[in-house]
This record gives structure tokens, sequence and C-alpha cells, in this order.
């Protein structure tokens, strides 16, 4: 009995400790490119490509923006313009950025994935790069998050156990080991977050006094 109880916490503990470094890149990101075509194409004047994307928790989402700059031929509006989606990675290497463009047409040519670190270089990569070179490019972090996106501070200290797991896993695990002592009742309190520490100290995970949540 010992032994399962000491696992499952085990494996709880490694999973916030996963969170919690992912959440070091929460927020929002920013990129503002002139993009220049080859010569081949339709479009003479550079394109004015905007990227924005929202990292929270590892997953990456957002959008690639431009409005055909000035441009004649109604196919320069319509490239680089879709979602994006997919992930990062611990140490910021963007993984499985793929971009989704609106229109049938611009898929088959403008961009389709985003590839690099969102602290160092990105590239933005092409399905006809004839027409649509590599760019690489840098993003921004905004200091100024909007609602939708909370700040890597506040998502530190937040709890990311659902209440169920809290009532019928965590807590009553921490209560046979004698770490926790107060009631089985699925919140995430003091009483939870100072056992979860004693926890991490007993099982030498580098305890720091935070609660990996």
């Amino acid at each position: 009995m010992f032994v399962r109880v000491m696992l499952t916490l085990i494996a709880f503990l490694l999973f916030n400790t996963q969170a919690l470094f992912a959440n070091s890149w929460d927020g929002s990101y920013n990129a503002v490119i002139d993009f220049k075509m080859s010569a081949k194409t339709v479009c003479p004047r550079k394109l004015p490509i905007e990227i924005e994307i929202i990292v929270d928790r590892g997953k990456v989402s957002g959008f690639i923006f431009n409005n055909g700059g000035g441009n004649t031929h109604n196919f320069c509006k319509l490239y680089h313009n879709g979602d994006i989606s997919g992930r990062i990675l611990n140490d910021g290497t963007l993984d499985l950025v793929e971009i989704n463009q609106k229109n049938a047409h611009s898929k088959l040519y403008s961009s389709y994935r985003l590839q690099g670190n969102i602290k160092g270089s990105v590239k933005l990569i092409s399905k006809a790069p004839q027409y649509h070179p590599l760019h690489t490019f840098e993003f921004i972090r905004r200091t100024n998050t909007s609602k939708n996106v909370v700040s890597s501070e506040k998502k530190e200290s937040d709890n990311c156990h659902t209440e169920a797991d809290l009532k019928n896993i965590i807590q009553p695990l921490l209560k046979d080991m004698g770490y926790y002592t107060s009631a089985v009742d699925g919140k995430w309190g003091p009483g939870t977050r100072k056992a979860v520490i004693s926890a991490e100290q007993f099982l030498g995970d580098a305890a720091d006094n935070k609660a990996k949540c």
C-alpha cells in the first residue's frame, strides 16, 4: 500500500514540475515582417505580415495576417492569412507549430509552419519557396498582456489540478503520508500547498518552498 501511494504521488509531482516549466513561456508574442516575395510572383511590393501567438501552458495558438501591402493582384491579399496552432517545448523550441491558411490557393503556396526557438530565430516556411522564400525573424514578447492572456507570474501560483483530482487522489495521498491534516475537500488552499512542498522535500525533488502548481 505504501509503495503504491509513493509511486502515485511521485507521478503527480513530476507532472506538476513539467507543467510549471512550460509556464515560463506563457504570454503573448508578436512579430511584424516585411516579406519580399520572389521576382516570379504577381506581388512586386513587400507584404506586411503580422504574426501574433499566445502560449498557454505549453500550447501555442494565434494568427498570421497580411493585407496585401498595396499590391494590385487579388492573390497578394490571400497569402499568409490563417490560424496558428502547436506547442512549445521546455527549452523554447517551437514544436509542430502549423499555419492553417484560410484560402485554398494560399494553402498550396504560402506559409504553413513556424520553426525555431521562441527566444531566438524563427523561420517562416512556405509550401512554395520559389515564390515565397524562407524568411527568418524574431518574436517580441509583449509586456502588457490582454485579458485573455495571464502572465507567467500568475500562472505559476495557479492550481493545475481539477477539484476531483485533489479530492479523490492528491489530498488523500498526502493525508495517508501524514503531510495533510485538513479536510479532504478538493480545494487548493494553503494546507494543500504546504503538504505538497513537504512531500517534495521528503522525495528529494529539489524543494524550493513552492508548490509545483
